[in-house]
């Protein structure tokens, strides 16, 4: 991103903008993975809540942060992707209780699995 010339702020200053919703164009929400369990922590509600309410077109990577991937149950302020980039297989819980609402359109990208692996978990 760098490379082409794309500004990356560190989480600070988004905290410190103050309904400026120009200053940033995209986040990239890649704070927990398919184990996530339990409740958000105290600093990614206010992300979520922010995110949220700015509608910034956020991307998530694998999964949204707070989303179970097999139940679809998200914690509140989860926050909402335009895009979740999964890689190998989409999970369960994407398709069911809250993950439509928070997953946004999903991507399966190819990261190498071993197609054998795959295909264990694909009827």
């Amino acid at each position: 991103a760098r490379e082409r010339g794309i500004k990356i702020y560190p989480l600070e200053q988004f905290f410190l903008i103050d309904e400026k919703k120009e200053f940033f164009t995209i986040a990239v929400d890649a704070l927990f993975g398919t184990g996530f369990k339990g409740e958000l922590p105290d600093f990614c509600i206010t992300l979520g809540k922010k995110l949220n309410s700015l509608k910034i077109k956020t991307y998530a990577v694998d999964i949204p942060s707070g989303l179970d991937a097999t139940t679809g149950l998200a914690v509140k302020y989860v926050p909402k992707a335009k895009k979740t980039i999964t890689f190998g297989l989409t999970k369960k819980g994407f398709f069911i209780k809250d993950g439509p609402s928070v997953c946004g359109e999903v991507i399966v990208k190819d990261i190498g699995f071993p197609q054998k692996l795959l295909s264990e978990y694909t009827t």
